[in-house]
């Protein structure tokens, strides 16, 4: 089974966290505070190893989660994305799968909490 995930998150040490949890369960965890950096990773995946999951944040600095996923997905129209936010009221939250969103985490989440949605919706 593939065990890459993309992780996208503008804060560098939330992301560094984010992999050591997945790389602790024997996941392989890409990390980038860049959404052009997120696009050629999806798109460079194509002609290798695919990523099983991105975990994608809503606020990334000069574009949201939003944007940057209706991107992805015009590249990788079957990878699983999982949005992560601190904001209480993000629509996303409510209903992920009307931003092309398969799941959505709630920051701060734990460890339980990011291993069960990412292994619930990994391809």
């Amino acid at each position: 089974m593939n065990r890459r995930v993309l992780v996208v998150d503008d804060e560098a040490i939330l992301g560094s966290f984010i992999c050591r949890i997945l790389e602790s369960e024997g996941f392989r965890p890409t990390f980038t505070t860049d959404s052009q950096a997120a696009l050629a990773a999806v798109a460079e995946s194509l002609g290798a190893e695919r990523f099983s999951a991105a975990l994608l944040d809503l606020n990334l600095a000069g574009e949201t989660g939003e944007m940057l996923a209706a991107q992805i997905l015009k590249i990788d129209r079957t990878l699983p994305l999982i949005a992560t936010t601190g904001l209480v009221t993000s629509e996303v939250l409510l209903s992920p799968g009307a931003s092309g969103f398969v799941a959505a985490l709630k920051k701060p989440f734990g460890r339980e909490a990011l291993l069960g949605i990412v292994k619930a919706h990994q391809r």
